[in-house]
């Protein structure tokens, strides 16, 4: 929280003192009417939408770009690589990988290893890092390539409620939304994909209200593939946000529209179905409860029944275990702790979210506006499309950011109206520190306390870049320390083909079980990382086998590498 109050401050000293110094601007002076000749073309843009959507896409790809080159992202967290897992697994042309011979040497968090290996994720994400694999051998284009269209969809779904300029602002604002462009557009975490299908959802029914029955079988279409992407992405979260969209759908009886979004959702329904079977054997169960029952006690949900307890054979997985677990029963039996995760999750999705500059759009729009809330139908929608998600919410057992990206749209819809009536001076105070400045300096505040989170993470990918540079084939065996308890990072990770990789990961489970590792890797050099304590250190145990009767010296240590 110290980074993001710190930029907070920041944003919100760079809104003020632009806004005083807009209001008390003369009129007649030429810096106040180089900005009107500005807006004007701005306006004049934004009523083309070709050219509107281009100098958004470019838009986009300069944040993105911009962004990349100042961070360097590279996989941090469990959830990045169970999806680049499973985007690995696609590449080879297959949806479930046989499980490893030694798999309780490669166990890790949101990955199943036995009886088959696959990542425990819908497969939205990892269909995008596909695509930037397939395309230009770079999975993070696969992902701005999302974030783009994402940004994309919800400036054609503000073009039905605002005026065109308004949408186009509210476009923009989203692109380089201090919290959304990092987490969504640079990582490989998720949430490009239910932020797109629910702005396809929401979209296509604010421009369907402007159309007389029976017209709009294109929207139908295109509201029943954005519920296709929901569901391959955030199901539940995608459905609280598409109910109230397919309830008006439903009333409108457009039989045509219905009937068309319900032939694309079928099918997208099959395919979901054929998907799941592949990997747990039952059409309708998820891959996430395959993980769950062999590793979990608690549920996504609070008023989900509790699991029997796992068998975990790594004590550092036992310890996020025990910690999720203990989390997980508070909240469901104890009213207080009910609330304080109430309260940490307003916080985490209306503070870190949001902040001040679409706060105080929102306020506007509750408060400062021409007419009561309630006589306004579109407006009502609005916010019924925003009730049901936060009840949703409400009951989940976690929460991240990602969980509130198919109602990013909802949330734009209702910013970007409150932005019209806040005073002229007002919206130029927010628009220019938010759209220039605010994001890069959240960027550093907030990816520095990601990997101050991350720790040791920091030295995964340099010994393995380090050690594919020296060519050969290597084997780190990673020793945890006793107390070692991190929620979201882990270093055991390899690809779908494990015996394939130059560079092998696996837990070290003590002398006498390693022994069959070892064995079963003669011809690799083998390492020894103990992240909790010398990360940066590598310990060379074995160097490859010339002879496969070779013995293994358990306490070799010949080489200590920085």
């Amino acid at each position: 929280m110290g980074a993001t109050l710190t930029f907070y401050l920041i944003h919100g000293l760079l809104i003020a003192l632009v806004a005083v110094f807009v209001r008390y601007l003369p009129v007649e002076s030429r810096l106040y009417q180089l900005g009107q000749v500005i807006w004007r073309g701005f306006e004049q843009i934004a009523r083309q939408p070709v050219r509107a959507g281009a100098l958004l896409s470019l838009w986009c790809l300069f944040l993105l770009t911009f962004i990349y080159l100042l961070i360097d992202p590279f996989p941090l967290l469990n959830d990045e690589f169970g999806n680049l897992l499973a985007a690995d697994t696609f590449a080879h042309g297959r949806l479930v990988n046989p499980s490893h011979p030694l798999w309780p040497f490669f166990e890790s968090s949101h990955i199943v290893v036995h009886p088959i290996y696959v990542s425990k994720y819908p497969p939205a994400q990892a269909l995008l890092l596909l695509i930037g694999r397939l395309l230009v051998n770079f999975p993070m284009a696969g992902v701005w390539l999302g974030y783009g269209m994402a940004t994309l969809a919800i400036w054609w779904a503000l073009r039905a409620i605002a005026s065109p300029a308004a949408a186009l602002l509210g476009g923009m604002a989203i692109g380089a939304h201090w919290h959304l462009l990092p987490l969504f557009g640079e990582m490989y975490w998720g949430g490009p994909v239910s932020m797109l299908g629910g702005a396809l959802v929401v979209g296509s029914w604010f421009h369907l209200r402007q159309l007389p029955a029976p017209a709009g079988l294109q929207y139908g279409v295109i509201m029943g593939l954005g519920a296709c992407l929901l569901a391959i992405s955030r199901p539940f979260e995608g459905l609280a946000t598409a109910l109230v969209p397919a309830f008006l759908l439903l009333g409108s009886r457009r039989w045509s529209v219905i009937a068309a979004t319900g032939v694309v959702v079928g099918l997208g329904g099959l395919l979901l179905m054929t998907y799941n079977y592949q990997i747990t054997g039952q059409p309708t169960k998820l891959p996430y409860t395959l993980y769950y029952d062999q590793y979990e006690v608690s549920r996504p949900l609070l008023i989900q029944q509790p699991g029997k307890n796992p068998v975990i054979r790594r004590p550092e997985m036992k310890q996020v275990h025990d910690y999720e677990t203990q989390v997980y029963f508070k909240r469901r039996t104890s009213l207080r702790s009910y609330l304080g995760a109430l309260v940490q999750k307003a916080k985490i999705y209306g503070g870190i979210l949001f902040g001040i500059a679409y706060w105080l759009p929102l306020l506007y729009w509750l408060f400062r506006r021409k007419e009561p809330l309630g006589q306004n139908a579109l407006d009502l929608t609005l916010l019924a499309m925003l009730v049901l998600p936060i009840l949703a919410f409400a009951i989940t057992s976690f929460e991240t950011p990602h969980y509130v990206s198919p109602v990013i749209v909802v949330l734009a819809g209702i910013v970007t109206r409150g932005f019209s009536y806040l005073p002229h001076y007002l919206r130029v105070g927010l628009l220019l520190p938010s759209l220039c400045v605010a994001h890069t300096l959240f960027v550093f505040l907030g990816y520095d306390f990601l990997i101050r989170m991350s720790g040791p993470m920091l030295w995964r990918p340099i010994h393995q870049q380090e050690l594919t540079e020296d060519g050969g084939r290597h084997l780190i065996l990673v020793d945890y320390d006793p107390n070692h308890v991190a929620t979201i990072w882990d270093f055991v990770y390899n690809g779908a083909d494990i015996d394939s990789q130059s560079v092998v990961w696996a837990a070290d489970r003590g002398d006498s079980l390693n022994r069959a590792i070892l064995d079963y890797y003669p011809e690799r050099s083998v390492w020894r990382i103990e992240p909790d304590t010398r990360p940066h250190h590598r310990i060379l145990l074995r160097r490859p086998r010339k002879n496969i009767q070779q013995a293994y010296l358990p306490n070799q240590r010949a080489i200590t590498q920085d």
